[in-house]
């Protein structure tokens, strides 16, 4: 664990070259996935998923004068390449690096770090660990898309899915809590449950991608707004989620229509949403505001079961 934490300091510690180039806060994590991912695809023997052109030591092998345009070019190719997962995580990629030394001394600093100690703690982690160091030191993203880990593995351990669930977030994230659940059932000696997502902000969906991916988890996130979509279509036996706090205003026509109960507050218009997309049998674990659900008597018009205020059952 010590070594996956150095190797997250080193790699924030590297963000004092993108701020030097005027890369802001939230845009740190999506210039440092871009390049992240193709020196852990070359440590995790993924790199056949990328032409042998768009690899770590194809860009490694550019001086300054060429690795800015050459970096550019690759970004585009991969955007559009025929593997699905690397063309999401690429889709609409561009750098704000235009400088050659900067980017150059971006790369080596990725290639000075002691990578096959690292694996040996799980590159997942170190990617989880640079989310909650971006949460932790700039405003964009605290609560927004970073649950802590404490509360994520207390509500995955209360839900215990397992590799026959097929475990739901509606608002995903970095797919914190989706990574939890494939990490539980996996130290239960079990296969991964199905894990689907659904995350409104594309970078942040790029982000949830690379996090499974790094984890050894196979998944599906969907960019998009869960709200709109129709719940009854899509029956699931574990929704773990964390929906946007202090979100308020009328909802949308499309948003309404999939609502028993009328509601200004998007929080319960989530809750709506993850109570409707439940089969029978299902269960939840939902992060919440005090009291939310005792107001105007929710609890008893959905029909819960409350263990906690954040942990609920249908029946």
């Amino acid at each position: 664990m010590r070594d996956t934490s150095d190797v997250t300091r080193r790699l924030w510690s590297l963000c004092a070259v993108l701020r030097d180039e005027g890369v802001t806060y939230h845009e740190y994590l999506n210039e440092l996935t871009y390049l992240l991912f193709l020196k852990l695809a070359a440590e995790l023997e993924m790199e056949d998923r990328l032409p042998a052109e768009c690899r770590w030591a194809a860009l490694r092998e550019q001086n300054e004068d060429t690795v800015a345009e050459f970096y550019s070019a690759l970004l585009e190719r991969l955007g559009n390449s025929e593997d699905s997962t690397v063309a999401i995580i690429y889709d609409e990629a561009e750098t704000r690096l235009t400088s050659g030394a900067a980017l150059r001394q971006l790369i080596e600093g990725i290639d000075e770090i002691d990578w096959y100690r690292a694996r040996q703690n799980g590159l997942g982690d170190v990617y989880e660990g640079l989310i909650e160091k971006n949460a932790q030191e700039s405003r964009y993203g605290t609560g927004q898309y970073f649950t802590p880990r404490a509360v994520v593995d207390a509500l995955v351990k209360a839900l215990n899915p397992t590799s026959s669930d097929t475990v739901y977030d509606p608002a995903a994230g970095t797919a914190g809590f989706l990574v939890a659940a494939g990490l539980h059932t996996s130290g239960n000696g079990e296969n991964q449950p199905q894990l689907h997502g659904v995350e409104l902000v594309h970078d942040v969906r790029r982000m949830a991608l690379m996090n499974l991916l790094l984890h050894g988890l196979d998944g599906e996130i969907d960019l998009g707004d869960s709200l709109s979509r129709d719940p009854s279509k899509f029956q699931v036996s574990v929704c773990l989620t964390n929906p946007p706090f202090g979100v308020k205003g009328a909802l949308s026509a499309t948003q309404s229509k999939h609502m028993d109960f009328p509601t200004s507050n998007k929080q319960l218009g989530f809750f709506q949403h993850i109570y409707k997309s439940l089969a029978k049998g299902g269960r939840a674990a939902v992060v919440v505001p005090d009291n939310v659900l005792f107001e105007g008597g929710w609890r008893h018009q959905l029909g819960l079961t409350c263990w906690t205020i954040t942990v609920c059952t249908l029946f």
